[in-house]
């Protein structure tokens, strides 16, 4: 989705955004200041700088090690991975020719196309390709979280085009986890099979004459490298145009306050923005409860007002885009209601009765959307107390169980697993949710081929609409900021921001 930002944000956004409190605002301003006098003469001609990204010269380059955000922004640019995962979240090939499951979904054989070499002349097989998944769910790894449950990867002797992956789990969809990009080694600037090359100056990347997707035209032949040490060279390089782009989360808790003329570019996560209940004890342990609060959420104006527009409203726990998202238990589900729920309110005899609501006070947006849910439930009679504690304090809220209430996120994976938050034994399940059938479905919906996988997860959806663990509210979207004008044709998705940049047009 492609959004222009104007020179300054609207006056009525930053106000409603003041009055909802929950700390200091971001300064998200499109605008270069000014000081001093005005000169008269004549201005200086433009100067014409080519298009040309940050690099932390000082950090790690390496796809699965870094921890830079700029750095890892330049990796699909030298590096490319097994799949892909599109804007609808669904797994598209690049290194990987074709692959076998057996029955049980405990074992992926990945065959590689051929014919691929690395930038250093290595040709590409199951041994690097296992290496490198290897290294990423090591301890070290990046994606050790995700491939959690990996048991071993390997390349068998017989097959060295082939990659097998054993799994702990079965799991129907674990192409849509692959998306890790694959380099040769552990250095800090490992060779890859991008369609780049970094300059061994380290102030450039250069298009690679032997790159294997040779029928795709790049847009640019060099992208010069604009070195920086801190966020605030990166932060003044773009407003001096020195840096043609930037992949920011402009609703980060730290979110840097990017100025100039730019544009953004919108795509979507899989970042979930939701509140959660207590279901263990207080008035939150009843299913009625829950779905007569739910009806305080007002997902609209929490995407537009307090996330500017830079989330996606859901009623379900997957994103609109998936294909698992379903248009009937969306209606289903409980929506944004004062009337409703005042009335379901006097039924259930809540006025009066107090809420204990958390939220972490370090995120200006969340605490906003929390404190118009507040609002919402006091109009209808309650009580709220709602604590705005630092995220050490949240944590420790929620993992004592002190709360009635609380606005949750977490980043999910591709595949909407949904164990770790709702499972009985689930990491993040704060509310201590459990339902007989609960587990049962959630392993359905992971372990169903892509075929079968709505289906699975349509059935989770109508035991969570009765249910209501929790009321899903948004997926927040990544942002791609370039200087105005400069770039066309972009289509950014989760973890590559130069997807299909054959398509892009650099002026």
């Amino acid at each position: 989705m492609k959004k222009l930002l104007a020179s300054l944000l609207p006056a009525a956004l930053l106000l409603s955004l003041a009055s909802c409190g929950g700390g200091p605002l971001p300064d998200l301003s499109g605008s270069a200041s000014s000081s001093g006098g005005v000169s008269q003469t004549e201005d200086p001609p433009p100067r014409d700088i080519p298009f040309t990204l940050a690099f932390y010269p000082e950090f790690s380059l390496h796809p699965a090690l870094a921890a830079n955000r700029a750095n890892l922004t330049l990796a699909p640019l030298l590096y490319e991975s097994l799949f892909t995962v599109d804007a609808s979240f669904q797994a598209q090939p690049v290194l990987c020719q074709s692959f076998a499951v057996s029955e049980d979904k405990l074992v992926w054989t990945f065959t590689l196309r051929s014919g691929i070499t690395f930038s250093d002349g290595t040709p590409l097989d199951g041994q690097a390709v296992a290496a490198a998944l290897e290294l990423a769910r090591s301890d070290r790894g990046r994606y050790r979280a995700r491939l959690a449950g990996v048991a071993s990867v390997a390349a068998p002797a017989e097959a060295p085009n082939q990659v097998i992956v054993t799994l702990r789990r079965p799991n129907g969809s674990l192409p849509l986890l692959l998306d890790i990009p694959i380099a040769l080694g552990e250095g800090d600037h490992p060779a890859g099979t991008g369609p780049y090359v970094l300059a061994e100056d380290g102030e450039s990347l250069t298009a690679r004459t032997g790159w294997w997707q040779k029928e795709k035209a790049l847009p640019v032949q060099s992208i010069p490298l604009h070195g920086v040490s801190k966020s605030d060279d990166l932060l003044y390089a773009f407003d001096a145009g020195d840096v043609s782009l930037a992949d920011v989360d402009l609703m980060a808790t730290n979110a840097m306050g990017y100025g100039g003329n730019y544009q953004t570019w919108d795509y979507p996560t899989a970042d979930f923005l939701y509140l959660g209940f207590n279901t263990q004890s207080g008035l939150c342990r009843t299913p009625e409860v829950r779905r007569a609060l739910a009806l305080a959420v007002d997902r609209d104006t929490a995407v537009s007002i307090s996330y500017a527009n830079h989330a996606r409203p859901v009623r379900l726990p997957v994103h609109p885009d998936s294909p698992l998202y379903s248009q009937a238990a969306a209606q289903a589900a409980p929506d944004f209601d004062p009337e409703e729920l005042a009335l379901q309110a006097e039924g259930l005899r809540l006025p009066g009765k107090t809420l204990v609501f958390l939220v972490n006070s370090e995120n200006t947006a969340k605490a906003a959307v929390a404190q118009r849910i507040a609002y919402q439930l006091e109009a209808a009679g309650l009580t709220v107390e709602l604590q705005q504690l630092p995220f050490e304090g949240f944590t420790a809220a929620l993992a004592a169980g002190s709360f009635d209430l609380y606005l949750g996120e977490t980043v999910l994976t591709a595949d909407f697993d949904l164990a770790p938050l709702l499972s009985s034994a689930g990491a993040l399940n704060y509310g201590g949710w459990q339902h007989e059938r609960a587990d049962g479905l959630l392993y359905a919906m992971h372990t169903a081929s892509t075929e079968d996988k709505p289906a699975a997860a349509q059935a989770l959806f109508e035991l969570l609409n009765e249910q209501t663990p929790i009321v899903p509210i948004a997926f927040k979207n990544g942002s791609v900021l370039t200087q105005w004008g400069r770039l066309s044709g972009l289509s950014p998705v989760r973890g590559n921001v130069f997807y299909q940049i054959e398509n892009w047009n650099v002026k």
